[in-house]
């Protein structure tokens, strides 16, 4: 039978909207699993980390684009327990497919989140940006299996303070991998540059064969554009923006 922790009884009978559990078996041996909710540890790791990374940051704002979560450069993804990291790396890559088909930057951090283990592993996105660069369809998390990526660099457990520490000065980082604008994602990035530059013609955006405008401007509200992104001028990309 599976308990409440917080009120001691049947968790069929307690409405406690945390929902952790432990589960007792009939032998009386203990098998602890403390959260039966994903979000419930989505929640808890932003209510420990948020306020030490910066206490303006709104949850709400940090999961916007259908995903777990941005904070500054990290694409986060939790799991109630992680049994495949390539399956839910994948995942990830295909959220930050998603990022830039948008006109959004791509977070070079990726930390994958198991919540019953207190367990993050750290993949940057740059070394899959040929994955990241290919349109996808449906839901992110369905038909992952057979992706093969690298090994994590870096394997955190939040419960140890050390680790700890080293989590809230990733979650600081804000770098972006830089990408290449190609017909899938210009229409994204083009609205991002004109409402972050209003002022800015086409030219400044894209460039042309004169010579005489430069690509990639830099403007002095931070949409560091020449450091996020690179136009592929071989693809077709002059009739979506005229």
């Amino acid at each position: 039978m599976v308990y409440c922790i917080n009120h001691d009884k049947p968790l069929v009978a307690c409405h406690d909207s945390r929902e952790t559990a432990r589960i007792i078996s009939e032998k009386g041996g203990l098998v602890m699993d403390k959260y039966v909710l994903e979000r419930d540890g989505q929640l808890d790791f932003y209510k420990t980390f948020l306020p030490r990374v910066d206490p303006q940051l709104n949850i709400d704002e940090i999961i916007s684009d259908s995903n777990d979560g941005v904070i500054n450069g990290n694409l986060l993804e939790f799991k109630l327990h992680v049994t495949d990291l390539n399956s839910v790396l994948f995942q990830c890559i295909k959220y930050l497919s998603a990022l830039r088909v948008k006109g959004k930057p791509v977070p070079a951090n990726i930390l994958i989140i198991d919540v019953n283990a207190a367990c993050v592993w750290l993949y940057r996105s740059a070394p899959y940006l040929a994955d990241i660069e290919k349109p996808y369809f449906g839901g992110a998390s369905k038909d992952n299996g057979g992706f093969i990526g690298g090994d994590a660099e870096r394997v955190l457990h939040y419960e140890k303070q050390l680790d700890a520490e080293g989590i809230v000065a990733l979650l600081k980082e804000n770098s972006f991998t830089k990408i290449h604008i190609d017909e899938n994602c210009i229409v994204g990035w083009a609205t991002s540059f004109y409402k972050a530059v209003p002022t800015a013609r086409k030219e400044d955006f894209l460039g042309d064969d004169t010579g005489k405008h430069k690509q990639l401007v830099k403007s002095e509200n931070q949409f560091t554009l020449h450091s996020i992104y690179t136009l592929m001028k071989d693809r077709q990309t002059s009739s979506l923006t005229t």
